[in-house]
């Protein structure tokens, strides 16, 4: 299969994931609101290191599946769906932790060679009040 073959048949699954999940309200609705602040690095050819927060609300999609750094990574794995599941599960208001994406590092590399591009998260999570 060729490299663009590859990025749109992933953008595509990815894309049909995000569209049918259920809205945050709907699939958690104790939850008011969920903050992912990410510090993420990729150490490859090129260094990256870049800052980002992203806020999901109610009427929000919950797909929580974020962009691996590595701009040529293939099929990479950053989802925080079990985190934010068991945060809510046991109602923590904060969680921290490290991710490593385990997608491929590039096209040439594919099944070789995984990404290893490293996410720093803080998951917190507004619950509705009682």
């Amino acid at each position: 299969m060729k490299e663009q073959e590859i990025r749109q048949k992933e953008s595509e699954i990815n894309w049909n994931r995000k569209i049918n999940s259920p809205l945050l309200k709907e699939r958690f609705p104790q939850v008011e609101s969920i903050c992912i602040s990410l510090t993420r690095e990729y150490s490859g050819a090129y260094a990256y290191s870049d800052i980002q927060e992203f806020t999901f609300t109610k009427s929000d999609k919950s797909y929580f599946k974020i962009d691996c750094l590595n701009p040529e990574c293939i099929y990479s794995d950053l989802d925080f769906e079990e985190e934010i599941i068991n945060a809510v599960n046991q109602r923590t208001q904060k969680t921290e932790g490290r991710k490593i994406c385990h997608g491929w590092q590039d096209f040439e590399r594919l099944n070789q060679y995984k990404c290893q591009s490293r996410v720093d998260f803080e998951l917190v999570i507004h619950f509705v009040k009682s």
